[in-house]
């Protein structure tokens, strides 16, 4: 449906006919913000259009009391705005067509053959395609935005992945441990009771790597090699960590004791 912007045109201070950015929002359907959007993206990409005043800045108060910032938009400014196209070779057709608007409009004027409302239904023809294609602009644009917002979060699950997710403890600090355990009695450093290294070196079956503080941290230091029934009771919170720190920090000070592990680098 065609839109009834000719309704909501009114005098400003300067009695020039003008069309507020919230009623050209409304009808177009379309968020405000977009339109403020635009409006901000046309007066940036030309500055001069500042002093012809084709868009006014008025502020007014929501209704929780805050100021919020509308404009009011002279003809020009509204053709200019609903035309939608983009690129720096389209704002300077679009300033071009309104200048020689402008002067087909006086021209006419002059000799009285045109009318408001024929103005204004003029006006209408005019916007009528270029807004359907700005409609559909402004539909992709919010497609887009969505779909970069997904991105980003997932991008966001990734990096934390990458930064926090569990590390695989490398085979080097496997036979660190291994090779520390047998030198220690092999009993488990958790419970002091399995066997979890035998006298040969052989890591018992029974056994499993534990990263202690957290997943993301693999070093020799942040892990040890325990039990199957303490590493069960721990991963699934049965028997707290700190409960045993005092162990695990035991165990990582007699391994760092061991003759040449205070110049090995895992």
């Amino acid at each position: 449906m065609l839109p009834a912007v000719a309704n909501y045109i009114r005098a400003d201070a300067d009695g020039i006919p003008v069309v507020n950015s919230r009623d050209a929002a409304a009808e177009f359907e379309k968020r405000h913000h977009h339109v403020l959007r635009d409006i901000d993206a046309i007066l940036s990409a030309k500055p001069n259009l500042v002093s012809r005043n084709w868009f006014r800045r008025v502020d007014y108060l929501d209704e929780q009391g805050k100021p919020r910032a509308s404009y009011n938009l002279t003809r020009d400014g509204f053709v200019l705005l609903t035309m939608g196209w983009n690129g720096e070779k389209a704002m300077a057709l679009k300033i071009a067509y309104i200048d020689a608007f402008n002067a087909m409009e006086s021209d006419a004027r002059s000799r009285n053959v045109t009318t408001h409302d024929e103005f204004m239904e003029a006006i209408r023809e005019i916007v009528r395609p270029l807004s359907v294609r700005f409609d559909g602009q402004d539909i992709a644009i919010e497609r887009l935005e969505t779909h970069v917002v997904r991105i980003d979060e997932r991008l966001g699950r990734i990096e934390f992945r990458v930064c926090n997710g569990r590390k695989r403890i490398s085979e080097s600090v496997k036979r660190e441990h291994v090779s520390a355990l047998q030198m220690l009695g092999g009993r488990c450093p958790c419970c002091g009771i399995a066997e979890v290294v035998d006298a040969k070196g052989n890591r018992s079956p029974f056994s499993e790597f534990d990263h202690f503080y957290i997943n993301s941290n693999a070093s020799v230091d942040a892990t040890w090699l325990i039990c199957k029934p303490d590493h069960n009771k721990l991963t699934t919170g049965i028997l707290a960590r700190d409960q045993v720190e005092t162990q695990f920090r035991s165990y990582q000070e007699k391994r760092r004791r061991l003759p040449g592990r205070q110049a090995r680098l895992f």
